[in-house]
């Protein structure tokens, strides 16, 4: 098992958040969307340094480049590209732990 295995297993979980909290936000509640993609953002850039093998990942760099977007313009997204945008990076990371796995 490779050290950040838990990591990203953990971080899929924190992904898929996302779907709630923008379906939430749409509905008026003010639950700071904002502030937890840019912390889920500085989180994932910052396991780069920490597991530098993620680095070499291109299933998990394609995450974070996506999840760098969404920091930027999910207000602009349509709710079907943002649910398109998260399942994809949950799959992606999901093709990370079973890699591993082998």
């Amino acid at each position: 098992m490779m050290p950040y295995e838990h990591y990203v297993h953990f971080l899929i979980g924190r992904i898929f958040k996302l779907l709630p909290l923008r379906e939430k936000t749409e509905l008026g509640a003010d639950l700071f969307l904002d502030i937890y993609i840019d912390d889920l953002a500085n989180d994932v850039v910052g396991a780069m340094t920490t597991f530098p093998e993620l680095r070499e990942i291109s299933s998990f760099v394609g995450s974070a480049n996506s999840l760098n977007y969404m920091r930027y313009h999910w207000r602009d997204m349509e709710f079907a590209a943002y649910r398109s945008s998260v399942l994809k990076m949950t799959n992606s990371l999901s093709r990370v732990v079973e890699e591993v796995a082998e």
